[in-house]
């Protein structure tokens, strides 16, 4: 059971000594004018008494030995039986004894903790001390016992140590159990309300396995006991039949530093050998033993607590909790949990009332007049420093006692923070020290996405030692609101910090590579964030919201390179990394589909565009690009408009869906819708050269469908001819412009072929002239699309016109070539000069072209004026 406190004692003192002298008052008064024991009361409690008296005096005759019966009835019945019996006491006892009787019967629980070595509460010492003060006053009941108690203790403190806790075997019976004697009986148990209804709810429920966790000192032992004696005392709500403690405390915090507690559990042999004294098992080896203590858990109810498991935590011990967790509960203090095996409690500090209360007590209690003096203002500093724990207040206490200072205890808190810590950090794996110096490099939280970053370790290796580290305290969570949701961050605990900062200090060169990364990241992100913002469509654009998403969103940034340089599997790689870290994340499985896509891969692409979907279904980029694949890839416009059409209700009026819903319209035919949203976007949205090119391409493209379109289905050759016609303006105006691509110009020598292919000669003579012209004109555009003798048969095969395009008229010398800039300077014989864009010659003289080349050309104009044309090599 081990020393009985000096408080507890105490307390047992004076209360028994109140019991002697209220049962005096029976016996002075009451006793005498009976012969038997009905002034007891009811048959049943007379029998109840008799039993109890003949339990220790078998044989005797009860009715002859009155006297000593009284010894035989409990505290709160020694009063109730005087009001009984009030016609034979003195009525200025009986009203003193009305007015104590309410302080008599808080006294009754206090009494019943004390004699039952149950966890005394706060104030329990205090209540029964303050009570017995105010008996000194007393006129009418002579407390003389208890005074007399008083004074020997109040004289010599050390009095109590030769007293002894009287055996109560009359009480109720109650479970086997060897439940150790509350080491906090100075203070009693302080708080922690919610943490015993919780875990005993845990231990009475369907859970075998139930861990208190917590630094060293912050209260797991107290509470795991406080918790073992409430079950106990459910007397039929009980469903144990034995309650088994299991210490494996090693070593102790005093205030001269950490002590070793002689004859602790070392290891597992010691638990199965504590267990089976306890249980009475005789067999020699520690195989029969085990087995016997798994027969003897087949048979009856238990509830085993082993105490600081992370002293002893071996695999063998692991295998004994395996095999035993099948046939009984057992609960559990550790710094460092089980794992799978259990259902994990992680105890906190005290609250700040809390640990005002237990340093002011165990302040009083030790007389210490320095730390009763401080204002709350200074306790509450203090507390703070000493992170809440109750041992380290406990500890703070009894050092300044010693006669040390209380700032300079504040500072040198080697011994505290290597009790409480040390024995947990020696056992971590190298990969969770490593997570460790991270955060304390960061000097921030960080979430999962930026430790696998700064880490560089997998994400499944990353989990598991972040698991390994929950089953400590070195790593807390907190749970931080961004952009509207919910992210989990990790940091280290304020004591976990200074113990670390300690005594494990972080390499500088470590802080400064991980400061270098997390720049990086920042960078990077800002980059993806800039790109996003110029084109809310584009490839490289990402959304990010949060800390995680900057992670991933740069593992993708990462793929779409690998991709774009054809490495298809470095590619695939960086996707699933982004994956493993935020499988939920729509820009994942978008990018994904989009590398899929580019190397073949059509039906993989659809079904990760599908899952993007699934996540965001209201995602305009996700839709953008989906849409696109549909329609480009699959060639499947039926399945691309509707994800197009909900994209422009979201982006009505932005530049890309416009864009590509335009092109679904036209490609199901609906070619006077798509060319009005583009003449809309034209005319009301500022363009750069870029947007207004591909909607002019586009529009040309659509003009040359409707009018193929207007043939087919109506014959209508003069509103078809309207429609190429306009297709080819448009063309032309943007030449003018000097804002046109190999695109539009494919457009343009597709439209004039289907001018010329669909409408007959017949129902086109006013315009063959003008094509025969337009083609002249644009000889070097057509003839870089390849389309010239294509162009040139159609019309001598439909029209009849033979295309002799006259050499040029001009010669003289390339004076300036800048191959590199597109473009060069001619100079003639007249010392006249022209510049000469690289589009007026053809692909392959352009190539080969030198300084000094006589060439041949013709005049043009452009926006600076004339220019050369149609240059050729002489």
């Amino acid at each position: 059971m081990g020393r009985l406190t000096e408080i507890r004692l105490t307390l047992a003192a004076f209360i028994y000594s109140l019991e002697l002298d209220l049962k005096q008052i029976i016996t002075n008064y009451i006793v005498p004018n009976f012969s038997d024991l009905t002034f007891l009361g009811e048959p049943d409690f007379v029998e109840k008494i008799k039993l109890r008296f003949l339990k220790d005096y078998p044989g005797l005759d009860v009715e002859k030995n009155i006297l000593q019966v009284v010894d035989f009835i409990d505290f709160q019945d020694s009063y109730t039986i005087v009001f009984k019996n009030k016609d034979f006491v003195p009525n200025n006892i009986i009203d003193e004894l009305k007015q104590i009787t309410p302080k008599l019967n808080e006294i009754v629980p206090i009494r019943n903790r004390v004699m039952h070595t149950r966890p005394l509460q706060v104030g329990d010492f205090s209540e029964v001390y303050a009570f017995i003060n105010e008996l000194g006053e007393s006129k009418n009941i002579q407390w003389t016992t208890t005074l007399e108690t008083k004074r020997k203790i109040e004289e010599d403190p050390s009095y109590v140590l030769t007293l002894s806790i009287p055996s109560f075997r009359f009480q109720s019976e109650e479970p086997e159990h060897n439940l150790p004697i509350p080491d906090f009986d100075d203070t009693g148990f302080i708080g922690r309300k919610k943490d015993i209804e919780d875990i005993k709810r845990l231990i009475l429920g369907n859970n075998r396995v139930v861990s208190i966790i917590g630094d060293g000192g912050i209260g797991k032992t107290a509470l795991a006991l406080k918790v073992a004696y409430d079950i106990v005392d459910l007397k039929d709500n009980n469903p144990f039949d034995l309650v088994i403690w299991i210490s494996a405390k090693t070593t102790m915090l005093t205030s001269k530093g950490i002590k070793e507690i002689e004859n602790s559990l070392k290891d597992y042999a010691g638990v199965i050998e504590g267990i089976s004294e306890f249980i009475n098992v005789e067999k020699k080896t520690s195989n029969e033993k085990l087995n016997e203590i798994l027969e003897y858990l087949d048979v009856f109810d238990v509830l085993l607590i082993v105490d600081n498991l992370e002293t002893i935590l071996d695999e063998d011990i692991r295998e004994f909790i395996r095999q035993a967790q099948l046939r009984c509960k057992i609960m559990i203090t550790s710094r460092i949990g089980l794992g799978e095996l259990e259902f994990r409690r992680t105890l906190s500090g005290l609250s700040e009332v809390e640990s005002i209360i237990l340093i002011r007590q165990f302040a009083n209690i030790k007389q210490s007049k320095i730390l009763t003096q401080l204002p709350n203002s200074k306790v509450v500093e203090i507390i703070k420093k000493l992170h809440y724990n109750p041992l380290a207040l406990k500890w703070f206490v009894n050092t300044v006692e010693t006669g040390v200072n209380p700032d300079e205890v504040l500072i040198k808190k080697d011994d505290l923070l290597n009790f409480c810590l040390s024995n947990v950090y020696t056992k971590l794996q190298e990969e969770a020290k490593k997570l460790i110096k991270i955060i304390l490099a960061s000097r921030k939280s960080l979430n999962e996405a930026e430790l696998i970053f700064l880490s560089n370790l997998p994400s499944i290796i990353l989990r598991k030692t972040l698991n390994e580290l929950f089953a400590t305290t070195f790593i807390a969570r907190e749970i931080e609101n961004i952009f509207g949701s919910q992210e989990v961050r990790y940091t280290i605990p304020d004591f976990a910090k200074e113990y670390l900062l300690k005594n494990h200090p972080v390499d500088t060169d470590f802080i400064k590579e991980i400061i270098q990364k997390l720049k990086t990241l920042s960078t990077e992100t800002q980059q993806i964030l800039r790109v996003s913002g110029y084109n809310e469509f584009g490839l490289n654009a990402i959304t990010i919201r949060n800390t995680t998403e900057k992670v991933t969103a740069r593992l993708l940034t990462e793929a779409l390179k690998f991709s774009k340089k054809g490495n298809l599997n470095e590619s695939l790689q960086k996707i699933e990394e982004a994956k493993s870290i935020l499988p939920n994340y729509f820009e994942v499985y978008r990018v994904s589909a989009f590398v899929k896509a580019t190397f073949d891969d059509y039906l993989g692409a659809e079904q990760d565009y599908k899952t993007g979907i699934e996540i965001e279904s209201d995602n305009p980029r996700l839709l953008y690009f989906y849409s696109g694949f549909l329609l480009y890839q699959l060639n499947d416009p039926d399945s691309a408009f509707p994800l197009a059409k909900k994209l422009i209700e979201l982006r009505p009026n932005s530049t890309y869906p416009s864009f590509l819903y335009g092109r679904c319209l036209s490609t199901i035919g609906r070619h006077k819708e798509a060319i009005e949203l583009l003449r809309k976007l034209l005319n009301n949205t500022i363009m750069n050269d870029e947007t207004k090119r591909i909607a002019v391409t586009d529009l040309i493209s659509q003009h040359c469908h409707w009018g193929i379109q207007i043939v087919q289905k109506d014959g209508d050759y003069d509103e078809s001819k309207e429609k190429f016609i306009k297709s080819l303006s448009y063309f032309e105006r943007m030449v003018k412009e000097r804002n046109y691509d190999v695109k539009m110009i494919k457009n343009f020598c597709t439209t004039i072929t289907s001018f010329i292919k669909y409408i007959p000669k017949i129902h086109n003579e006013e315009n063959i002239e003008y094509l025969r012209e337009l083609v002249v004109r644009y000889n070097d555009y057509i003839a870089l699309n390849n389309s010239k003798s294509h162009i040139d048969f159609l019309l001598r095969e439909n029209y009849g016109v033979d295309l002799q395009v006259e050499a040029p008229k001009y010669k003289g010398k390339i004076e300036e070539l800048k191959r590199h800039l597109g473009f060069a300077f001619i100079k003639c014989e007249d010392t006249s000069r022209y510049y000469a864009n690289m589009r007026v010659f053809k692909t392959d003289t352009w190539q080969v072209l030198r300084n000094g080349d006589n060439v041949c050309f013709d005049i043009g104009t452009n926006s600076l004026g004339e220019c050369a044309i149609n240059v050729i090599i002489a």
